[in-house]
């Protein structure tokens, strides 16, 4: 199983890039906090399509994002013939968790391998988590524990 989960803020502000193929990508650098200790990890990343699309038009510098993808390592050899190893987080999904550049935007977007950004604010998706939760209730005998 190959599954990595971020949560850390665009070091700087992602570019819309293509290839020769004509496929949109961008690849941005996210840091994130660690959990023991001081400092931050900076983690390579890549988003594919419309994805790519929306983080460049959506997200800007110190944005924080969420990240669920996997670890891709690749390898090729550099203009002195040293070979070189790369590793990168390939986004499938980046969620926006921050304000966005535009007062028109939602601040809470996921986008989701490619598909199109919803439009729930992060208002709305508090509201849905306090109807979910006040319409639920349990019991100790309900616990397993």
């Amino acid at each position: 199983m190959n599954t990595v989960n971020l949560i850390g803020r665009l070091t700087k502000n992602p570019e819309l890039k293509q290839t020769t193929s004509g496929l949109y990508y961008c690849k941005f650098t996210v840091a994130v906090n660690r959990i023991y200790g001081e400092g931050a990890d900076f983690i390579n990343c890549v988003a594919w399509k419309k994805q790519a699309e929306n983080l460049v038009k959506y997200q800007k510098k110190g944005s924080q994002v969420g990240i669920v993808g996997s670890i891709q390592t690749n390898d090729y050899i550099d203009k002195n013939g040293a070979k070189v190893y790369t590793t990168e987080i390939n986004a499938n999904q980046i969620m926006f968790l921050s304000a966005a550049k535009s007062e028109n935007t939602a601040a809470n977007t996921t986008t989701n391998y490619g598909q199109a950004s919803s439009d729930k604010t992060l208002a709305d998706f508090q509201k849905e988590v306090e109807d979910i939760t006040n319409n639920y209730s349990i019991s100790n005998d309900d616990l397993p524990f």
